[in-house]
């Protein structure tokens, strides 16, 4: 059956599906706040969170000095991937 699928050009009907995953804690929170704004509590209480909450705050403040997120207006709000 493949062989006349690929003698008259028809697909194959296996389909590879290819999941693709932050490979660092810094990737892990911009694809979280690429989907949308988030509180820190908010990415700290999603079950697939790779850091605990200090660890959070750190990478956070290291993304904000690098001006890729924003942080929020208030204590407690979103969060933001900057512009």
């Amino acid at each position: 059956m493949d062989r006349l699928r690929a003698a008259f050009g028809g697909r194959s009907k296996t389909t590879v599906v290819e999941q693709v995953t932050p490979q660092t804690s810094a990737e892990w929170v911009l694809a979280r706040l690429r989907r949308g704004p988030a509180s820190a509590q908010a990415l700290l209480d999603r079950p697939d969170c790779p850091v605990n909450q200090a660890q959070l705050y750190a990478l956070l403040s290291r993304l904000k000095d690098a001006k890729e997120v924003t942080p929020p207006a208030q204590r407690g709000g979103p969060w933001t991937v900057s512009a």
